[in-house]
């Protein structure tokens, strides 16, 4: 089981694009809150996500006691400028292995280091660099999100992480929070294609997990009983879902008095297809794995006949097994 952890709505940049602008997350003010210590007991996770907000516009202080309640790897989702701003202040914490990191960067204007400024793949770099300087840590992958502004450079961060001997994940951009609405997914997925006939899945996450028997799409059926995400609101209470996708729009799952009833790895509903054409379909798995991959696909006509011109593609690839 992997938690993933929202502990502020905070944030040091202005991206065009926040999931999170939305959600009412508390900042925290006295450590771990206890409800969500509650549900590690409950849970008790392999691994800890940290997202946002801003993890990193909390004090270091909460992460080692998280780490030291849990016991947990704790992975970072951050843009880290409070690191860049702050080196001393994080370099033991961001430097111990059972800290991980992924940043983020893409080229465009959306994602911001303030209001007004584009975070420039030059100052990227930078961030990079002092990072690996400050950590002793000579890896740092990041995320991508690609909407119809930048989707002719798509490519550019998959060689950008070739030159930097990294890994990027892409991502289509997500209508949520700031977002005003979805980038076609098997726009993305027709990327990863590309990227992989180019000989070039080693340098993007997505691609590269397919062979190491991890499943972005879902083909196992296993989000349900493999991954949570919850944060606490302003008024104390917490909330309790999936995936960050999910509990971002609003989606929450029902708490019982024992946190998680976990069920089964479970087929989806008829209804809940993308088309009533899906069940015969090789890339039933493929398409219909991911709660918000099916409502996503569903807002696109042209997504079904899209997905099956990259059928055979796909299935030589091993994802649609």
């Amino acid at each position: 089981m992997e938690l993933i952890i929202k502990p502020t709505g905070k944030c040091d940049f202005s991206c065009t694009f926040c999931s999170a602008a939305n959600l009412d997350v508390a900042h925290p003010v006295d450590g771990v809150p206890e409800k969500i210590k509650d549900l590690i007991k409950v849970l008790r996770p392999k691994n800890i996500i940290i997202t946002g907000g801003e993890p990193l516009m909390v004090d270091p202080a909460y992460y080692l006691e998280l780490q030291e309640f849990s016991k947990c790897h704790i992975s970072f989702t951050t843009n880290l400028k409070d690191f860049y701003l702050n080196p001393d202040k994080w370099a033991d914490i961001l430097s111990q292995e059972k800290f991980g990191i992924i940043t983020s960067f893409n080229y465009g204007d959306t994602r911001r280091w303030d209001k007004d400024t584009p975070y420039t793949e030059e100052q990227f770099i930078e961030v990079m660099n002092l990072f690996k300087s400050v950590t002793g840590k000579k890896y740092l992958p990041f995320i991508a999100t690609i909407d119809e502004n930048n989707e002719h450079r798509l490519l550019d961060h998959v060689y950008l992480a070739k030159r930097l001997d990294s890994k990027v994940k892409i991502n289509g951009a997500t209508k949520i929070g700031r977002q005003g609405k979805n980038y076609p997914k098997y726009k993305i997925i027709q990327a990863y294609l590309n990227i992989i006939n180019l000989g070039l899945g080693e340098y993007e996450l997505t691609c590269h997990d397919r062979q190491s028997g991890r499943c972005s799409f879902n083909i196992n059926l296993m989000c349900n009983t493999a991954i949570r995400c919850c944060y606490v609101d302003s008024l104390g209470e917490l909330h309790y879902g999936i995936c960050d996708d999910e509990i971002s729009a609003g989606r929450e799952l029902k708490r019982e008095k024992t946190f998680p009833i976990i069920p089964l790895p479970t087929v989806p509903k008829r209804l809940e297809h993308i088309t009533t054409k899906c069940v015969q379909c090789k890339l039933f798995r493929f398409c219909n794995g991911c709660n918000s991959h099916r409502r996503h696909a569903k807002e696109f006509p042209e997504y079904c006949s899209e997905m099956l011109k990259m059928e055979d593609e796909i299935i030589r690839t091993g994802w649609a097994l």
